[in-house]
């Protein structure tokens, strides 16, 4: 390949001269190649699975380094990255953005583009695909990271989805799913072998692109402030992905921890942080249509507005517990959750002392006349029965106690525990949906003046 546009013109013909000197050199040494270090970690192979085995390849030997930097090429090199200020001040010293830094030697810039041994038979070529990530990393203002959450059994045929210009829903690449398997974040198949099947639901993510300024030199002190801002922003993506996936799945997920890693190339390597995070999800396979996607952008583009939270405190908590179900391993913890989110959305207001009585009744009441048949396939009088069962079945279960099976009902006919948990869950969901797209399309908060909606033409509230 021809490079055009060299902006280190003469750093470029110092490198490139300085590696014949160097492959000639190491080449005439005992043990000038070697087989690197064998190292134990998590790849895709040809036959598209992914192991943890040792991957050795042919590598220069390391302990020449010093002999390298003895040739008379090398000294061009010097000269030429001094003789430009960007180089030389990038060069021996720490190099990175406020998540985290490198020191960046001399002599690695070298290394890095000097070809492999296995790279001889097309030494030019090599040398400047290498030595255009370098030129990209030296001239580059701010350097681009991504932030990686994995979201088992999630997928469907209208992945991937741009949820906004740097915020995708999408699939893991093979090297980003080695990232997840090495730091425990995606776990094997079996948990005594190093070996990974791949399917597609196996490879959902959440995926959010940013730029940092690159910090050149130790900054007099830690930018605690963006450091903190870049967590927040990161914890805000993840439980907005969340409660707005909860509200269109029949069973809600979640996603189980996060890595970030250095999209933009540097010369020392991906600089992956991460956090694993213990938390049980079902792991259950969700195929998503066209329509469950459309109905989570509508959800997540209101959740993203930055006064949603502060305007509309009892649905943002509504949806928070609802996503909360996905860590339950039992449903009586998951009906505690599901009515908590349902007392949020239809009685936020009930903190004052005259807004009290009544409460199963007017949640139930509320649910009914809130409900969309077309969204919940259920009539409004099975709905209005469905909610009082479950508001006792919930106070029978946060007192300690353990609901009868004959007082289970669903349309009248008695079930098991479970299937009220999915029932109740269905009518929430489809309610705070609902009350989403309320607060969207009247530009308003929640909740709405419910006696007002439910008894029109009386006077309002505010008259009574």
């Amino acid at each position: 390949m021809a490079l055009t546009n060299v902006e280190f013109p003469a750093y470029k013909a110092a490198l490139r001269g300085w590696i014949d000197e160097a492959i000639a050199k190491l080449q005439g040494l005992p043990n000038g190649i070697v087989v690197s270090s064998a190292v134990r970690r998590w790849g895709c192979d040809e036959d598209g699975v992914f192991r943890a085995r040792e991957r050795p390849v042919n590598a220069w030997n390391s302990g020449y380094r010093d002999q390298l930097q003895e040739l008379p090429g090398w000294q061009s090199v010097v000269d030429a990255a001094q003789g430009d200020e960007r180089i030389s001040r990038q060069l021996d010293t720490l190099v990175g953005t406020v998540q985290s830094a490198t020191r960046v030697e001399a002599i690695h810039t070298g290394l890095v583009v000097l070809p492999s041994p296995d790279e001889l038979s097309r030494v030019d070529d090599a040398f400047d695909e290498r030595y255009v990530k370098l030129e990209g990393y030296l001239k580059a203002d701010e350097l681009e990271s991504a932030t990686v959450w994995p979201v088992p059994g999630l997928t469907g045929e209208p992945l991937p989805v741009s949820l906004e210009p740097d915020i995708e829903l999408g699939m893991m690449s093979n090297a980003e799913l080695s990232l997840a398997l090495e730091f425990a974040i995606v776990r094997p198949n079996f948990p005594t072998q190093a070996i990974f099947f791949a399917r597609p639901e196996d490879r959902s993510c959440i995926r959010y692109r940013y730029r940092l300024p690159k910090i050149v030199g130790m900054p007099d002190a830690v930018d605690t402030e963006a450091s903190q801002a870049l967590e927040e922003t990161a914890d805000r993506i993840s439980s907005d992905f969340e409660e707005a996936l909860a509200t269109v799945l029949p069973r809600p997920t979640l996603t189980v921890g996060r890595f970030t890693y250095s999209s933009s190339w540097r010369p020392h390597g991906y600089g992956v942080t991460f956090r694993s995070e213990s938390r049980n999800s079902y792991f259950t396979r969700h195929e998503l249509d066209q329509g469950q996607v459309g109905e989570f952008l509508d959800v997540w583009r209101v959740l993203r507005q930055p006064d949603f939270q502060r305007k509309n405190r009892g649905l943002a908590l509504a949806l928070r517990r609802l996503s909360y179900q996905a860590q339950r391993e039992r449903p009586e913890d998951e009906l505690l959750d599901i009515m908590i989110a349902a007392e949020a959305l239809y009685l936020s207001e009930a903190g004052n002392e005259s807004d009290r009585g009544e409460l199963k009744y007017r949640l139930a009441l509320r649910a009914a006349f809130w409900a969309d048949a077309a969204e919940t396939d259920i009539g409004r009088r099975d709905i209005f029965k469905l909610m009082r069962t479950a508001y006792d079945v919930r106070s029978a279960v946060a007192h300690g106690g353990t609901p009868k099976p004959k007082d289970i009902k669903v349309r009248g006919e008695q079930v098991a525990l479970k299937e009220l948990v999915n029932e109740a869950r269905h009518v929430v969901a489809a309610g705070c949906r609902k009350a989403v797209a309320a607060v969207a399309s009247s530009g308003g908060s929640w909740p709405p003046a419910w006696e007002d909606l439910i008894l029109p033409g009386q006077g309002s509230s505010a008259e009574r």
